[in-house]
């Protein structure tokens, strides 16, 4: 179980952001209020409970899925992406290539497919992403936002061989950077602050 207590200096903002987003793509959504809708879980992520809104689930710490993607490209980089400042979580660190929460009935195979095509245009078959950790528990307290973030995260990697396919959603990305894989160590032990605690733990 990993839990992370992320503090104002690393991961608020000074003015709230609403949860609620306005965003195409087939993204599960209340129609009153146009907000992304979570399919929530047991606390053992075996049975599923329904329906409920984002910002309800992230302030009550209900139970729900998400995958982490790390894409590489042939010369052994890695792709990082810089949030979005308009994120309400984390705005502005640097996280994995992406994160992406799943869709009702959705698979983490086939969320980490969509998840890479619609933030950086990546299309790849679900098939190709190669599971690096099976589903665990990542929880993110943030106390000053009153978030309580309980999510059911698989990891997948890809290797892609054009790097200049990616082009970012600047929606949900705000910057990317290819950097050597052997250089991600120093980088995240010189300014750990710079990025997403759930970025720290799984690079």
């Amino acid at each position: 179980t990993l839990m992370l207590v992320v503090r104002r200096a690393l991961c608020s903002r000074s003015t709230t952001q609403t949860l609620a987003r306005h965003i195409s793509g087939g993204r599960m959504q209340d129609a009153k209020t146009e907000e992304e809708m979570f399919e929530i879980f047991s606390e053992d992520n075996v049975q599923s409970l329904g329906l409920e809104k984002r910002s309800v689930v992230h302030k009550t710490g209900l139970f729900h899925r998400s995958v982490h993607v790390l894409i590489h490209n042939k010369k052994g980089d890695v792709l990082l992406q810089q949030r979005s400042s308009t994120k309400d979580v984390c705005p502005g660190l640097w996280d994995l290539s992406c994160g992406e929460h799943l869709k009702p009935h959705e698979s983490y195979q086939d969320g980490a497919a969509r998840g890479i095509a619609e933030e950086l245009s990546i299309h790849l078959p679900a098939s190709s992403l190669i599971q690096v950790r099976p589903a665990a528990i990542q929880r993110v307290h943030i106390p000053e936002k009153q978030i309580i973030d309980n999510e059911y995260t698989e990891f997948f990697e890809a290797t892609i061989d054009d790097p200049s396919v990616v082009q970012i959603d600047p929606v949900e990305v705000q910057a990317i950077r290819w950097l050597p894989l052997a250089d991600l160590p120093d980088l995240l032990a010189s300014d750990p602050a710079s990025f997403t605690p759930w970025g720290l733990s799984d690079l």
